[in-house]
């Protein structure tokens, strides 16, 4: 494999593991698809989330865990409970994802990173499949963490939005000089007009392709981070020409 999903046209399709079908149900039509992910440490913004976007029609999309990686534990099932009962997620799915390892080299393989963009990839896919099912299409998608590390207010107006993909955070002074092009987007936060979305979400597809090192490199203007999901996401982005705008 040799990123694939370069070879057409950076769209979104199933990759060739892991392939989830999400159950579906109709939804009244919405102006933007919030899509809720990560594991679920603590449950401190579910209201944060359940009011987000003010007076802007949305669905909400959560795929979580309990697992808390950090400190080895589970969130109890009462305090999940709690969280789905505060958020009203339309659409939601409890599920651990796993790494997996792909046919490359310790050099080319960025597929440890594969679970957190698992588990976009398929709620995307969630959201693509209510799209069909109510025969309507959302205007932008944003992607939160289920912790808001680094999150922009919840308040945006949408209609000030350039048609780019938004994305939060300062860039990484990974360079060795620090200048611009050394720089690497964070990947916490996004959002994404629906047009760019089926190329953006693509991005997913990157972590289950053997990577190129001159190709991240190139991109990237760093040796060292090739792998990490802020290389493969400043290469898709520059490769699938993603217009793309740092909040």
């Amino acid at each position: 494999m040799y990123r694939h999903v370069y070879s057409g046209t950076c769209s979104f399709r199933h990759p060739v593991i892991n392939v989830r079908k999400p159950r579906v149900t109709k939804l009244s039509v919405a102006n933007i698809a919030v899509m809720i992910l990560g594991q679920l440490r603590t449950i401190k913004h579910a209201k944060s989330f359940n009011l987000a976007y003010p007076g802007v029609t949305k669905h909400i999309y959560a795929n979580v865990e309990r697992f808390n990686s950090k400190t080895k534990s589970y969130l109890s099932q009462n305090e999940y409970s709690e969280w789905v009962n505060i958020v009203r997620p339309d659409w939601i799915t409890h599920a651990e994802y796993t790494p997996i390892r792909i046919n490359c080299s310790n050099t080319t393989d960025a597929s440890l990173h594969w679970p957190q963009y698992e588990r976009m990839y398929d709620t995307f896919e969630a959201v693509r499949q209510h799209e069909i099912f109510g025969e309507y299409r959302y205007k932008w998608i944003i992607r939160l963490r289920s912790d808001l590390l680094h999150t922009p207010p919840l308040t945006l107006n949408f209609s000030s939005l350039v048609d780019k993909v938004h994305i939060n955070g300062a860039w990484h002074n990974w360079g060795k000089d620090r200048k611009p092009e050394h720089y690497l987007p964070r990947d916490y936060y996004f959002v994404v007009p629906r047009l760019k979305a089926d190329s953006f979400f693509s991005l997913g597809l990157d972590f289950v392709s053997c990577q190129s090192p001159y190709l991240n490199m190139k991109a990237c203007q760093v040796s060292k981070w090739l792998l990490f999901p802020e290389c493969l996401l400043k290469t898709h982005l520059i490769v699938c020409d993603i217009p793309f705008k740092i909040f």
